[in-house]
């Protein structure tokens, strides 16, 4: 590539630079590729991909949309959620425009694809509301907890489940503990007390 540098304002005159720099095709075969670790989020995720050179390990910068395009597929559940080996997330990468080395009778020089995880997401303490005092009435009181992960609602039996302790007798303090199903988990136990009056 040819650099030509012109003077501007009180500066006049020109420097020309051959050779400054060359511009080298790349092969698909030559960067080791990776997927941004996801979290369920309840949408379908679209991880971005990461480009590293196989012989230098230094990262790579290709523009998405310019250099390559990705599109994915099974994209949404965890796979405590999503059971079936053949329908795991996938991401499928292609390379676009010009600066590629490729070969139409080689397909990973022009496409990659790569099964990636979903991460359950964590319900903490916080994401707990605190559970009102309950009247006595000489059974089990079994009151139902909100549960709200970055502004969503979590149904119980599907994101988490209820264990109830202590929840009979009048003046106990009865104690709920919420425990991550499906999507979601709990690191460790979490437990609201609430009074039996």
């Amino acid at each position: 590539v040819t650099v030509t540098v012109k003077g501007k304002g009180n500066y006049s005159g020109s420097v020309k630079f051959d050779s400054l720099f060359t511009l080298t095709a790349r092969n698909l075969k030559d960067l080791n590729i990776d997927i941004v670790p996801a979290t369920y989020n309840g949408s379908a995720l679209k991880p971005a991909v990461v480009f590293y050179d196989k012989e230098t390990g230094k990262a790579v910068d290709l523009k998405l949309n310019t250099a390559y395009t990705v599109s994915y597929k099974n994209n949404k559940d965890t796979a405590v959620v999503n059971k079936n080996p053949e329908k795991q997330p996938e991401v499928t990468l292609k390379v676009k425009g010009k600066g590629w080395i490729t070969d139409k009778n080689d397909l990973k020089t022009t496409t990659w694809s790569k099964k990636f995880v979903i991460g359950q997401a964590e319900i903490t303490s916080a994401d707990v509301e605190d559970v009102v005092f309950q009247s006595f009435l000489g059974k089990a009181l079994k009151p139902k907890v909100t549960v709200k992960v970055n502004g969503k609602k979590l149904k119980e039996g599907k994101d988490y489940v209820l264990t109830y302790s202590n929840n009979v007798r009048r003046g106990s303090k009865a104690t709920v503990q919420i425990t991550g199903k499906g999507n979601y988990y709990t690191s460790e136990p979490i437990r609201k007390v609430f009074v039996i009056k």
